[in-house]
């Protein structure tokens, strides 16, 4: 699957042209895949604007249904929640 990564600090370094601000990797599909996405966009969570995102709706839509499953399971690594 296609994810592009917006990184918004190349956009405000003037050494590099706007249209390096986008980049489009690929990840493996499937389960594998959206696990990756999770992990890499909370990587990101606290930087200046920079955020991963799928470049087909189609794939949204599925890691969406996955993100509801996964994230409560791995929130808290695996501790007990009160």
């Amino acid at each position: 699957m296609k994810v592009k990564k917006h990184n918004r600090e190349i956009t405000f370094n003037p050494n590099y042209a706007r249209k390096d601000a986008v980049v489009v990797i690929d990840f493996p599909d499937g389960e594998e895949g959206y696990k990756k996405f999770y992990h890499e966009n909370n990587k990101l969570k606290f930087c200046n604007g920079c955020y991963y995102e799928f470049v087909e709706e189609t794939d949204k839509i599925k890691y969406e249904k996955f993100y509801k499953e996964y994230n409560m399971a791995n929130y808290y690594d695996g501790s007990i929640v009160d």
